[in-house]
């Protein structure tokens, strides 16, 4: 009788519990607005798959005609619901799908993909989601200011994403799965600096996070010593010109005409990413403005720093001046992390910032005097910025140091006294 009770009690416990988690997974609330119906029967299996198809004959750009839809995801609001598919992403998203499936020694819990602001990251985010969803495939996605998406064969729903608990969302999933059945969890980085929480990683999830270049919101994910980190690159000439001659993709540059040498002199102004080319149109003296304000405050230091650190968290202010890349063509059997480089956005910001650090040395003439005789090798800073220094700021190999010889312009110039001290003319 002893043990009929107890399993009786049990059992109730059991039930208790089963009612609290239906009640927790109660919380996501069906999407039945028409526009979420017409979006998945766009999207899901066979159909999503003829769009992308019919994307490949239309210079590679899709069309979501559900514009509440891209309001709520927030994404492609300013494009006309159309997203131009980059050889990039084609590539990264094979990428995250051969992360997902490996199963060697190790099982990779998700992918942080970064880069240059104005890359495009938030729209591969759009672009995986669909591939998922033509996949039939479940997949969450929480947009950047705090709302999650869970696409299934049974339709969409919503929740705050903090309310989202994946472990209990996926309670009825094995305990164990293999990493090509894990679902798939897209995140648009959060807005404000709001951080992560580790309510929305599950053993059964994949994740793949789409970010700034500040880890302090996502560190939470880093903390997986198996997280990979990837490097989305700017656009090439040949992207940049699709965007900007497709109506409605950059109303900016509908007002005149451009072929790929118009789109060259843009770009060398603005940098290699559609919302500087966009911003350097509507305004360019106010983008100048933008880039002279924060070259203009920096100090001897902040220069040497330009050059000679390597930068692993650059300010998203910073990146006016700066410009992010991947070391190497993007490989999706590479599964390890890539290797960021930083350069100058364009090569009039270079030439400001040389200019920056001319005034600085005429500024601080007697110093640099002081430490030369002292037998301080500060002296050659000029020598170290113009030449080796840009071995952090270069597209090269580090190793390559000959190529840099050409920045070195300098000489001696001539002296009474050998003692005096020598100066570099630049």
């Amino acid at each position: 009788m002893l043990a009929v009770s107890c399993n009786a009690g049990r059992e109730h416990v059991r039930v208790k519990k089963r009612a609290r988690i239906q009640d927790k997974v109660s919380d996501w609330k069906e999407c039945e607005d028409h526009y979420w119906i017409a979006f998945k029967s766009d999207w899901w299996g066979d159909a999503g798959k003829s769009r992308l198809l019919e994307s490949e004959d239309s210079q590679n750009i899709i069309t979501v005609t559900q514009s509440k839809v891209l309001v709520q995801l927030d994404i492609l609001t300013n494009t006309n619901g159309q997203l131009y598919v980059r050889a990039e992403y084609e590539l990264l998203y094979a990428r995250l799908c051969n992360a997902a499936s490996v199963h060697m020694y190790i099982v990779i819990p998700g992918v942080v993909l970064t880069g240059q602001p104005g890359s495009g990251k938030s729209c591969f985010g759009l672009y995986a989601l669909l591939r998922c969803i033509a996949n039939e495939q479940a997949v969450v996605f929480f947009t950047t200011y705090g709302q999650a998406f869970y696409f299934n064969e049974s339709g969409v729903r919503t929740c705050p994403t903090a309310e989202v608990n994946s472990r209990i969302l996926l309670r009825r999933r094995r305990l164990y799965c293999t990493p090509g059945t894990r679902m798939w969890s897209l995140m648009d980085a959060p807005a404000y600096g709001k951080l992560i929480s580790p309510k929305v990683l599950s053993h059964s999830i994949f994740f793949g996070l789409l970010a700034s270049t500040d880890p302090s919101s996502f560190e939470v994910l880093l903390e997986h010593s198996h997280t990979r980190q990837y490097i989305m690159n700017p656009w090439a000439d040949s992207e940049l010109l699709v965007v900007m001659t497709t109506p409605g993709m950059m109303y900016a540059a509908e007002c005149r005409a451009f072929d790929l040498a118009e789109v060259q002199k843009v770009r060398a102004q603005a940098g290699p990413c559609p919302s500087d080319v966009a911003a350097m149109l509507r305004d360019a003296e106010h983008v100048r403005e933008g880039v002279q304000s924060t070259v203009r405050p920096l100090s001897m230091k902040n220069i040497l720093e330009f050059a000679l650190a390597t930068w692993s968290r650059p300010s998203i202010g910073s990146f006016k001046a700066l410009l992010m890349r991947r070391v190497g063509d993007l490989d999706p059997q590479a599964l390890g992390d890539d290797v960021a480089v930083l350069t100058f956005k364009t090569a009039y910001v270079m030439e400001l910032v040389r200019a920056r650090y001319r005034e600085l040395v005429l500024e601080d003439v007697g110093q640099v005097s002081l430490n030369a005789c002292a037998g301080n090798t500060e002296i050659l800073a000029a020598l170290l910025f113009e030449g080796l220094a840009f071995k952090v700021l270069s597209s090269d190999a580090w190793e390559d140091v000959g190529r840099f010889r050409g920045y070195a312009r300098m000489s001696r110039t001539t002296t009474s006294c050998e003692k005096s001290l020598r100066l570099f003319e630049f």
